[in-house]
């Protein structure tokens, strides 16, 4: 501190609570100048006060990345060497994990003072390696998931499919984006999935069919069912009509599945079996007019496979029967053949059995009887009757001249007159008649036809009560 005496010149013995050193730090001092002039006796007391300098504060190494240790920033001061005081975030603990802290710097100093220094550290993510695998997959229906794994391990990993968070399913092909989702370490990868095509089974059957002059497709089963399957025949996709043979791919149609089966379909002629009424020299099977059966049941005996052909030449076929569920018939057809007379209705018979009087009894013997896909053509129908009791459902009891399981039957070009039935039908019960005649049959209700579609036929004088 400085001085004056009056006079001027005078010597002062200064000391600083009282020591004659001047003092260097912060503080308040008792102050005491004594003039040391024998002649100018006097002494006087004043307080000196120092205080604080103003230092400055500098925060450096603000932007870290994260490593799993705590990451300090560096506090310089001016002058260097003063202690400065740091919090992150307000704690005094510098922080770990990545994000942004609020950072403060004071000076803690005897002899200096400043302002707070604020500034940002950002301790940003690490750098993780993310491997997307699985990345080839075959399709079953259920969704296809790519595997993730990172460095360092264990990292959770978002995953997108074509944009969509969802796994998918069909195949194809989906572009693959995994995200690393972590408080410390960010990442990302992007690859492609592709799900291949399942391997679906084609199993082709019906490969061997007799001619009728429609068209011959195969039948197609796929393991999984239901799937849609190409077929083409010789090359085309239409199926075939003609005898011959046909070189047969099914090929599957669906974006999931792939398959195919090779295979060849052969359309043969019908076989034919013969009924003379004179044969001779009768022999099974059949084949031929010289081996010819004498009655129409041997031949059908003999065709045991659907769609073959029963020929009958003229004559009167009213000697046999054959009993289906009780009711005895003259002529049981139970397969999908064809049974078809050589000269048409006018010389070609099958007759029945009335009973005398009654018509229909216990005794009784329809005509025919006509399985589901089997046709009768260009025979008289005549004679027939049914049973009078013992069917809850009629079948025994209806349909004297014909008794069709269903409009699959198919009698054409056929005379059906003079026939019987106690119930329902007394021509022709269910079927499909085509260029047929019904005349003079009688029933309880339909003498003609029940329950049978007719086309271009004519009816004359059939009788029903009902």
């Amino acid at each position: 501190m400085t001085y004056t005496t009056s006079p001027a010149g005078l010597a002062v013995n200064l000391t600083y609570n009282g020591s004659s050193n001047p003092p260097t730090n912060v503080g308040s001092y008792t102050v005491i100048g004594i003039i040391t002039d024998p002649i100018y006796p006097f002494s006087v007391t004043k307080t000196l006060v120092v205080g604080k300098a103003t230092g400055a504060i500098t925060l450096t190494n603000l932007s870290q990345t994260y490593d799993g240790t705590a990451k300090t920033v560096t506090a310089t001061s001016t002058p260097p060497g003063l202690i400065v005081s740091v919090t992150y975030n307000g704690s005094p603990i510098a922080p770990t994990n990545a994000g942004n802290y609020t950072v403060i710097g004071s000076i803690i100093d005897t002899n200096y003072q400043a302002s707070a220094t604020t500034n940002t550290l950002v301790i940003a993510k690490a750098l993780a390696t993310l491997t997307l695998g699985n990345l080839s997959q075959t399709y079953d229906g259920t969704a296809k998931s790519v595997s993730a794994s990172t460095t360092p391990p264990n990292l959770s990993v978002n995953l997108t499919y074509n944009g969509s968070a969802s796994a998918p399913t069909n195949a194809g092909s989906y572009t693959v984006i995994g995200t690393i989702n972590a408080l410390n370490y960010q990442g990302s990868a992007i690859n492609t999935l592709v799900i291949q095509q399942g391997t679906a089974i084609v199993i082709l059957s019906n490969l061997t069919q007799i001619y009728d002059g429609t068209a011959k497709p195969v039948s197609v089963v796929t393991t999984p069912p239901g799937l849609v399957v190409n077929v083409t025949y010789n090359g085309s996709t239409n199926a075939p009509t003609n005898v011959g043979s046909y070189a047969i791919i099914g090929t599957i149609n669906n974006s999931n599945w792939v398959g195919n089966a090779t295979n060849t379909l052969v359309i043969v002629l019908p076989p034919v079996y013969y009924v003379a009424l004179n044969s001779t020299t009768p022999a099974s099977p059949y084949t031929n007019w010289a081996t010819a059966a004498t009655n129409i049941q041997d031949a059908l005996s003999a065709a045991v496979r659907p769609g073959s052909l029963v020929l009958v030449s003229n004559g009167v076929y009213q000697a046999g029967a054959m009993a289906v569920d009780g009711m005895s018939n003259r002529v049981a057809v139970t397969k999908a053949v064809t049974v078809q007379s050589v000269n048409g209705p006018s010389v070609t018979v099958i007759a029945g059995y009335q009973m005398p009087g009654a018509r229909n009894g216990p005794a009784a013997v329809r005509c025919v009887y006509l399985a589901n896909g089997a046709v009768l053509s260009g025979f008289t129908l005549t004679n027939g009757a049914t049973q009078s009791s013992g069917d809850p459902f009629y079948k025994n009891e209806s349909g004297g001249g014909v008794w069709c399981e269903s409009a699959t039957s198919v009698v054409t070009n056929c005379i059906v007159a003079g026939n019987s039935a106690l119930m329902y039908g007394g021509a022709a019960s269910s079927g499909t008649l085509n260029n047929c005649v019904l005349m003079g049959n009688s029933a309880m209700a339909g003498g003609g036809a029940y329950q049978s579609t007719l086309n271009n036929c004519a009816l004359t004088a059939n009788s029903a009560p009902y």
